[in-house]
C-alpha cells in the first residue's frame, strides 16, 4: 500500500470509555509524480491503534518508528508529521523524529478527530 510512495503520518491521542490512552496512527500515501491530479486528495488509512500505558514524547516517537518499520516504509519517505498541538507531540518530532526524517516537517491541527 505504501511501497515506493511518500507518506504523511498523522497521530491523534484520545482516551477511550475505560479511560485508557489510545493513539491512532493514520497514513496517507502521496505520489511524487507531478502529473498527479491534485484535485483528488490523498486517501487516509488507519494503520495502527495502540493503547499506551504512558503517553509522552518517547512513547509517541517509538510508536511512529515501529509503525513505519512494520509497514516497511523508509524513513526518508516521511514528508509530513501531522498532530495536534500537544507539547509531547511537538517534542517527539523536534527531539527524536525530525533528525531521522530528513525530508519531513511538522504541521499542527487544532483537533484531529
Amino acid at each position: 500500500m505504501f511501497k515506493n510512495v511518500d507518506v504523511i503520518v498523522a497521530l491523534d491521542e484520545t482516551t477511550d470509555s475505560a479511560y485508557r490512552q489510545v493513539v491512532n496512527v493514520v497514513m496517507y500515501g502521496i505520489s511524487s509524480d507531478i502529473t498527479r491530479d491534485l484535485t483528488v486528495p490523498p486517501v487516509p488509512y488507519l494503520v495502527k491503534t495502540e493503547f499506551l500505558s504512558s503517553v509522552n514524547h518517547e512513547t509517541i516517537a517509538r510508536l511512529v518508528i515501529q509503525t513505519l518499520l512494520d509497514l516497511s516504509i523508509e524513513l526518508d519517505r516521511v514528508k509530513l508529521f501531522l498532530s495536534d498541538n500537544a507539547s509531547y507531540m511537538k517534542k517527539a518530532f523536534k527531539d527524536i523524529l525530525q533528525p531521522i526524517f530528513p525530508a519531513a516537517f511538522m504541521s499542527l491541527a487544532m483537533h484531529m478527530c
